[in-house]
């Protein structure tokens, strides 16, 4: 290997009570900023309200006081954040995650971190109804 190769960076929050989801997972984002430059967003949620913001940029270009405020739920318990890096795809607003869908159990969002445009087993996803699962990562 002659260079870094990064992936994209992904957090999940989950709490048993309420806390600040959208300044944590800021601050981790933060953190993880080195592992995607092009586009960062998160999904909060509180069981009733679900909440998306993302953005092309740097996560303190997107992640504004005024776009976190947003997302400040009181009763948060519940939080998916990623910073892109693309492998595939372009660099589009639309390829912004985390990526998100309404089922028959509610929304989902998903955050993945994989060269193909489909979830795959190293995939992160919550729908609101409880802790966020994490696949085991698969070797390459």
């Amino acid at each position: 290997m002659d260079k870094p190769q990064e992936e994209c960076g992904i957090l999940g929050l989950w709490s048993e009570g309420p806390v600040d989801v959208a300044g944590l997972l800021h601050l981790g984002l933060l953190a993880l900023q080195h592992r995607g430059q092009e586009a960062a967003g998160m999904a909060v949620t509180d069981g009733k309200e679900f909440l998306v913001e993302k953005d092309l940029g740097l996560v303190h270009q997107v992640f504004t006081e005024e776009r976190l405020g947003k997302l400040r739920l009181p009763e948060a318990r519940l939080g998916i954040a990623h910073t892109r890096y693309s492998t595939t795809g372009s660099n589009l607003r639309i390829n912004a995650q985390p990526l998100t869908a309404r089922t028959a159990h509610g929304v989902l969002a998903i955050a993945i971190t994989a060269t193909s445009p489909t979830p795959s087993p190293s995939a992160t996803a919550f729908s609101g109804k409880g802790p966020p699962s994490r696949a085991p990562r698969t070797p390459r």
